[in-house]
């Protein structure tokens, strides 16, 4: 029930709409119409836009009231210097009224930046209405959840002012792509609300519940792999692609992304432009004499040795994806 509605907002939206996704994404017979994109690099494109087109199928079919782009009761002053009211994603009505709101939802997908986090769970917080957050992640590994928890919670620490006058709920619904599975959780704002916080947010999502095919499945086995630095022997397939998040100072005080492929090489270099948005600078070292480009992977690496290797060949996204690598050399700067 939310609000009077008789919805159960995890088993009668959530689950549904995580089925569609894994139908759509696996592209099987009974799958919606829909389908995900590839970028400019032939990669396929997630994003939270996918979710929110096939929860408003299901509402037309539930028979639902909605809206999209509702505008907030509230003002926020979340860019500029004027208090503004902002958007939500999509709000559920109780009536064909407007003003009869009983549920928001605020879409996400990826490894989002905490700002952006933030500034979403600050409407979910403030309106009074009870909420919603539906997160697609194309790929769910443990460290990739560490990482969205991790941003969850500072983002929730700077709403501490607001959250602990609350009363009301919020559901958060992780679909994952990649196994097929959805961590729910409900959290009750309130005056001791760090405490459920504390709880609901802890490393690993292992106070959620799961949902979706693959739920026996999680957590996948630990592969057993030995710590290694980039080396001449560390070819992984016939082309001998290789990629690491190396250290190395006398570059960049910044973990920098190593590329490899025998002999050839990219450094790429993910930092904040004079727009707050995450820029991606792809270069090679210069050699430490001469000021010329070092062309050679065995060059680069016997004059710059990493201080510290992290191998991400596993990590299953593209360079292309700024965002997600910037997030994850933060986390790992830590």
């Amino acid at each position: 029930m939310v609000d009077g509605l008789n919805l159960d907002v995890i088993d009668g939206l959530c689950v549904p709409l995580g089925e569609r996704l894994w139908r759509t994404a696996r592209d099987e017979p009974s799958a919606p119409h829909l389908i995900f994109a590839d970028s400019r690099s032939g990669t396929r494109r997630v994003s939270e836009q996918e979710a929110r087109v096939l929860m408003c199928v299901l509402l037309e079919e539930l028979e639902l009231n909605y809206s999209i782009e509702t505008p907030t009761a509230e003002t926020y002053q979340q860019s500029g210097s004027n208090a503004l009211s902002a958007r939500t994603d999509l709000t559920i009505h109780g009536s064909r009224r407007s003003a009869d709101r009983v549920l928001s939802v605020e879409f996400k997908a990826g490894t989002a930046p905490v700002e952006v986090i933030r500034k979403d769970l600050e409407k979910l917080t403030r309106e009074g209405v009870p909420g919603l957050w539906f997160h697609t992640l194309e790929k769910a590994t443990p460290r990739i959840l560490d990482t969205l928890i991790d941003h969850m919670r500072e983002a929730w620490a700077q709403l501490a002012d607001h959250s602990g006058v609350a009363s009301h709920t919020i559901h958060f619904a992780v679909c994952a792509l990649e196994p097929a599975v959805m961590f729910s959780a409900l959290l009750t704002l309130g005056s001791d609300v760090d405490t459920r916080l504390d709880t609901t947010f802890a490393a690993g999502l292992t106070e959620w519940d799961l949902h979706g095919p693959d739920a026996a499945q999680w957590p996948p086995a630990k592969a057993s792999r030995p710590s290694r630095e980039p080396s001449e022997q560390a070819a992984r397939d016939r082309r001998g692609w290789e990629r690491w998040l190396i250290d190395c100072p006398q570059i960049s005080p910044r973990l920098l992304h190593f590329n490899r492929q025998g002999d050839s090489y990219r450094l790429r270099d993910y930092t904040l432009d004079a727009d707050g948005l995450v820029a991606c600078r792809t270069f090679l070292a210069a050699h430490p004499e001469t000021g010329s480009p070092i062309d050679n992977s065995g060059e680069f690496l016997s004059l710059f040795r990493p201080a510290l290797s992290h191998d991400v060949y596993d990590d299953g996204h593209a360079v292309t994806k700024a965002d997600y690598w910037f997030d994850r050399i933060t986390v790992l700067s830590r």
